[in-house]
């Protein structure tokens, strides 16, 4: 299991999580480890690919492999080129990268998945919504305010203040 950090700052265990399922032989990216938001798709024991990762068909870097009988599930990889330092690593927003670094280009992004921030489950919290196409990503919805970059209150209005008729 692949666990996010809690903030950029914190490597506690965060929210979200990385999980090899054996039952259908893929992985899951998992919220609060319980609701899945990503499947990488079942293996595919020609192709040496998850279907869902189309990059991996691109398998000039790498050398993968995916092993589950009774006793065991569990997936590798390798690099052809011992010179190349490759890095899998989950932000702390939920989305898993591959990343090489390449002497010529420096890191390199080689697949990201969920591959857009807004498909990630609860990337924005309750009361907002997520626009990939402003920054920041999450804005609150009419009526909230930001308490923080992911938490949005009911907006305060001034007290209204209504006289009831006096009982008789």
């Amino acid at each position: 299991m692949l666990t996010s950090w809690k903030n950029s700052e914190d490597p506690s265990p965060g929210q979200f999580s990385l999980e090899l399922d054996p039952t259908s032989n893929s992985y899951i990216l998992k919220w609060n480890r319980s609701k899945q938001y990503w499947t990488s798709g079942s293996w595919d024991e020609n192709g040496h690919i998850f279907s869902l990762v189309p990059e991996m068909r691109l398998n000039y870097i790498y050398n993968y492999s995916y092993v589950t009988n009774e006793n065991e599930s569990y997936f590798t990889y390798s690099l052809y080129d011992a010179s190349i330092t490759s890095q899998l690593s989950m932000h702390v927003s939920g989305q898993i990268q591959q990343v090489s670094w390449l002497r010529s280009q420096g890191w390199n992004l080689f697949w990201s998945q969920p591959r857009k921030q807004c498909e990630v489950y609860g990337l924005c919290g309750a009361f907002s919504r997520c626009n990939e196409n402003s920054l920041p990503f999450c804005n609150c919805l009419m009526g909230y305010e930001p308490k923080s970059v992911t938490r949005c209150v009911p907006r305060m209005h001034s007290q209204i203040t209504i006289s009831l008729p006096e009982a008789r």
